[in-house]
């Protein structure tokens, strides 16, 4: 396990997780996901 931190750009949301690395990695570019992301692409990723 390793210990992992992030939060939103602004910093009003943190956290922080011990987790094993993430070893996939989906990056769409379909509308559903872009409409979901609000932004050109999606990226997202495992977390177990």
């Amino acid at each position: 396990m390793t210990q992992m931190t992030g939060g939103c750009l602004c910093g009003t949301i943190r956290y922080a997780m011990n987790a094993s690395p993430i070893l996939v990695i989906s990056h769409c570019h379909c509308s559903d996901c872009r409409r979901t992301a609000g932004a050109p692409v999606s990226r997202s990723g495992p977390i177990t």
